[in-house]
């Protein structure tokens, strides 16, 4: 049986937003303390509003080693570090992904927040439904969505025979065509020195019997053909 992850494109926050929080909570409205200890899930937190939401971003944020990944069960918020994090980027967490799509009774919370999880709860929920899954990736301008993308189908693609044998396939050959795409529609903003002025639906094609992918599909790229021919006045709005 083949089945599709339809991958649009899981919310993006810009780190602007957690340098302007310098007075105390408690002083300010209701909170939980729980977000000063920075949990893995803000569903665990007796209060969710937005200050309580955006102080438990920054203790994550700031902990040592950083953690820019947060759930709020089964969604997951991130916080751009504009920097490479190569704790977060392990074989290790690749494989307690592997892990959680294989095993049945691990549920999401069992799993460190990341953009990994998310996409491997879709191949679980495909693999053991038998229904189509979609990921949705948004945020506003500089966010980190294509990057965040890059990460969820380099875990897609990685499931398949080619990939785990290291031999060249079609796994490979998905992955390489976003530097193609990237090299029509990106263009330079007030906000990101590369930033995508396109959007894509892409199709990833499984045969969930034998756990491989059989191909992908780029239903539909939409161009902002206004933001990569043209400059822009330094005072226009970019987002």
């Amino acid at each position: 049986m083949n089945l599709v992850i339809s991958f649009h494109l899981i919310v993006y926050i810009q780190i602007t937003l957690l340098e302007t929080i310098d007075h105390p909570l408690n002083k300010l409205c209701s909170y939980s303390e729980e977000a000063d200890k920075g949990i893995e899930d803000m569903v665990d937190l007796d209060v969710l509003n937005n200050a309580t939401l955006l102080y438990n971003l920054k203790a994550r944020y700031y902990a040592e080693p950083r953690q820019i990944y947060t759930y709020v069960t089964p969604s997951l918020l991130v916080v751009n570090p504009y920097q490479n994090v190569p704790h977060l980027m392990t074989e290790e967490i690749i494989k307690q992904c592997y892990d959680y799509i294989d095993e049945p009774k691990t549920k999401l919370k069992d799993v460190v927040p990341h953009t990994y999880s998310i996409t491997a709860r879709a191949l679980k929920q495909m693999y053991g439904n038998k229904e189509r899954q979609a990921i949705v990736i948004s945020g506003e301008s500089g966010a980190g969505k294509t990057e965040a993308a890059k990460i969820s189908m380099s875990l897609l693609s990685g499931m398949g025979k080619n990939a785990a044998s290291g031999k060249p396939g079609i796994e490979q050959r998905i992955l390489a065509c976003n530097p193609v795409l990237e090299a029509f529609g990106n263009a330079k903003t007030q906000r990101n020195y590369n930033s995508s002025r396109f959007g894509k639906y892409v199709k990833i094609i499984y045969d969930i019997d034998k756990k491989q992918v059989l191909g992908a599909i780029t239903k539909q790229y939409l161009l902002e053909k206004s933001r990569i021919v043209k400059v822009v006045s330094i005072r226009m709005k970019v987002g």
